[in-house]
């Protein structure tokens, strides 16, 4: 039963984990477009 409670914990954090996910998606994109425009 420990895969459920992982499986709820998932579920009941996953907002947080998207919004951490996007967030560094966003400044490694940021920083790869900053890299690229002045190498």
């Amino acid at each position: 039963m420990a895969s459920a409670q992982l499986y709820l914990q998932a579920r009941k954090n996953s907002w947080v984990v998207e919004r951490d996910v996007l967030l560094m998606a966003a400044i490694f994109a940021h920083d790869f477009d900053v890299g690229v425009a002045v190498p």
